[in-house]
């Protein structure tokens, strides 16, 4: 296992860009590279909390977790540009240009 771990975070940071190995079961965070965790991504966490800063998340989401913070581990949370289900479901990468805070990024969710 540890080998495994090792080998993924050499392929994440020989990675120009943020990248991320998230567990879709909860939304984990398993690995990141340096610029992700830079970002904010933390393992072990929710990506679209941490990383994503819960700012591309639903207000009805925001609210519930507020109301009960156990709420934070429902996988149906997600960012609303969020393709992760797709990919996996297709066994193939999906893609999605989003606009954040004025830069367009190519944003990538590829099935492991």
């Amino acid at each position: 296992m540890a080998n495994i771990h090792k080998l993924n975070q050499i392929i994440l940071d020989s990675l120009p860009h943020w990248a991320m190995l998230i567990d879709v079961t909860a939304r984990t965070v398993l690995a990141a590279n340096k610029l992700a965790l830079e970002g904010g991504a933390k393992v072990n966490c929710q990506c679209w909390d941490d990383f994503g800063h819960r700012q591309f998340i639903s207000d009805e989401d925001k609210i519930n977790i507020l109301n009960d913070p156990d709420r934070k581990r429902d996988n149906r949370i997600k960012c609303d540009f969020c393709r992760a289900d797709e990919a996996m479901e297709s066994g193939k990468s999906e893609r999605k240009e989003v606009e954040i805070e004025g830069t367009i990024l190519d944003t990538w969710w590829v099935p492991v």
